[in-house]
């Protein structure tokens, strides 16, 4: 799960009196599983990374404890404010290259064809629009595949355009 900001990962948590934490610094999507994971187990929680963020080992008993490290721990390495604004039409319009060209052909080499790909324009429109963009990931045969499976395709096929490409 990519948590934009402090503020949504307090709320996630129930942290209804966020402490006050210095941030030691500020973090890259690509990077940020790995250092989140870390900033965890220096804390003594079990935490693994996922393809789409991390899990962590919580007993019923110690949850609340663990949420308030999980909160400590992003808000000490937060997402440099550059990713978390809302992307720019020509961003969105290197989005859609990259799932026309690079996703969906991937996809389709592991033998999930995928159809639904609108127009360039009508995927902008509808990034811009709030109503979300076309996700392979989120529409059939994907969205009822295994997990594993799942994550396998998303580390074979990412689901987004590198960071340095998207933030050139």
């Amino acid at each position: 799960m990519l948590l934009q900001t402090v503020s949504d990962s307090a709320k996630l948590y129930g942290i209804q009196d966020p402490p006050d934490v210095a941030v030691v610094r500020t973090v890259t999507p690509d990077e940020r599983t790995a250092v989140i994971v870390q900033c965890l187990a220096d804390v003594g929680v079990t935490a693994r990374a996922e393809s789409d963020g991390w899990s962590v080992e919580s007993p019923v008993d110690q949850s609340s404890a663990i949420n308030l490290q999980q909160y400590i721990c992003q808000a000490k390495y937060p997402l440099d404010p550059k990713y978390v604004r809302t992307l720019s039409e020509d961003q969105i319009r290197i989005f859609y290259g990259y799932v026309r060209d690079s996703l969906l052909p991937c996809l389709s080499g592991k033998g999930y064809d995928i159809d639904g790909l609108p127009t360039e324009d009508v995927y902008v429109d509808s990034f811009q629009s709030g109503q979300g963009a076309f996700d392979p990931y989120a529409v059939e045969p994907l969205v009822s595949t295994e997990q594993r499976v799942w994550e396998s395709l998303q580390q074979a096929c990412p689901p987004s355009p590198p960071t340095d490409v998207l933030y050139k």
